[in-house]
């Protein structure tokens, strides 16, 4: 399975998760891929596309997440010549919201997730924990989470 994200369209959309916590945004679409249920698998490829040219070549360190920068070509065009290019588009999820590109992946085979969509999946995931926490009731899975989601945020192991 693989999912291409629309990176400025996330932060457009979501923009109290990319601006108001982190000054740069791209390591704010990152990080907050990193902590998505839905990426959460290792076996997920997650390929984040942003408009333009890499400004910053050390935006990330993981394996399971590629940063493509569309250069002279705008993202929309990338995101959708990844889709066409592939070989199995049907085992892919972009996550945008963009009109052109919903429409022209569904026509290749390939899955739309709405930017609300895939915040909700973050709210969802977290909602269980948030009411565990505030009844006073961590279980040691609960715990667990809570740690790794801080060793990710923080890069402390």
């Amino acid at each position: 399975m693989k999912f291409i994200i629309d990176g400025y369209n996330l932060i457009r959309t979501l923009p109290r998760y990319t601006h108001s916590r982190f000054a740069d945004e791209k390591r704010a679409v990152v990080r907050l891929i990193k902590i998505h249920p839905l990426m959460k698998k290792q076996s997920h490829e997650t390929i984040i596309v942003f408009d333009g040219y890499a400004d910053d070549e050390n935006i990330i360190n993981d394996k399971n997440i590629k940063i493509i920068f569309s250069d002279d070509d705008s993202a929309d065009e990338t995101i959708k010549n990844i889709v066409e290019n592939s070989k199995k588009p049907e085992e892919i999820y972009v996550v945008t919201d963009d009109r052109e590109i919903r429409d022209f992946i569904r026509i290749m085979g390939a899955k739309n997730i709405t930017i609300k969509e895939f915040a909700a999946a973050i709210k969802q995931d977290k909602e269980p924990i948030k009411k565990n926490i505030e009844n006073n009731k961590i279980d040691d899975n609960d715990a667990i989470r809570i740690t790794k989601e801080f060793e990710n945020i923080w890069k402390v192991k």
